[in-house]
């Protein structure tokens, strides 16, 4: 069952021009050094590390772009988005990748024998489901033992979430109400151990924002989140200090999954 969250996300997805087929995914061959490109660059290089000769399967592969990029690596790979749009576009676009199946498919309920998947990875999809314990168990029955996955998640106890659900935002679809500690719990539950994990975006980095808590959107204060010490952003320094972690937005964890 669904819930309005997830029901509104579907919709925006589903039919708005914020969320169109031929730009909703950018490449993983990062040639920019905005905040967003060094986050998808951090990303890329995680999901790279692994997938070599591996089944991978794309959780929310919007039109297919990331898994098409990965294809010349992969021994096969199958992507699953709830847009049928996207979907349609990602068939459309690479029906010449032989190793690449694209389906229409819930997260909960993906399509796919038992332990018939070596990496799993899905980016910016998981923080709009609510029901998050069942799609971790859908990720834990398909991977095989000791099968990784590679999962970018929300965090409802942030500036962005907050952000997100003004009135000036509403064309955007609209976060989960889970915390990272749900998340956390729920990874566990499905048998799921957590290799490493990564937070970012304590700021909200983007969208519209007026009245006491507009200076967090300030162009100074994204340009010092997006800057380079020690080979890391300060946002990435600063979302990962003790305290503040539970306060960030985006967490990039990889989980394996338990014998």
């Amino acid at each position: 069952m669904t819930t309005g969250i997830e029901q509104d996300a579907l919709r925006k997805y589903s039919k708005s021009e914020v969320y169109n087929e031929c730009t909703i995914t950018r490449s993983l061959e990062v040639s920019t050094s905005d905040w967003g490109s060094r986050l998808l660059a951090i990303k890329a290089e995680t999901l790279r590390a692994r997938v070599r000769g591996r089944r991978v399967l794309d959780i929310g592969c919007a039109n297919g772009r990331h898994l098409a990029e990965l294809a010349d690596s992969i021994a096969r790979g199958v992507g699953v988005d709830f847009a049928p749009r996207f979907i349609e576009a990602a068939k459309r676009d690479f029906a010449s990748l032989t190793n690449l199946s694209f389906f229409v498919a819930d997260a909960r309920d993906i399509p796919l024998e038992d332990a018939s998947v070596d990496i799993a990875y899905s980016f910016a999809t998981l923080y709009y489901i609510d029901d998050i314990e069942n799609a971790y168990k859908e990720i834990a029955r398909l991977l095989v033992p000791g099968g990784v996955a590679v999962l970018e998640l929300g965090n409802a106890n942030s500036l962005a979430t907050r952000i997100a659900r003004n009135p000036q935002n509403a064309h955007l679809a609209q976060h989960s109400k889970r915390v990272i500690g749900d998340h956390l719990s729920a990874l566990s539950g499905a048998g799921l151990g957590v290799k490493s994990h990564r937070a970012f975006q304590i700021l909200p980095m983007w969208g519209s924002i007026s009245g006491l808590l507009s200076w967090t959107r300030h162009p100074l204060l994204d340009a010092l989140m997006n800057k380079m010490v020690f080979g890391r952003m300060i946002d990435e320094w600063v979302s990962n200090l003790p305290g503040l972690k539970g306060l960030a937005f985006r967490h990039l964890i990889v989980v394996e999954k338990l014998d």
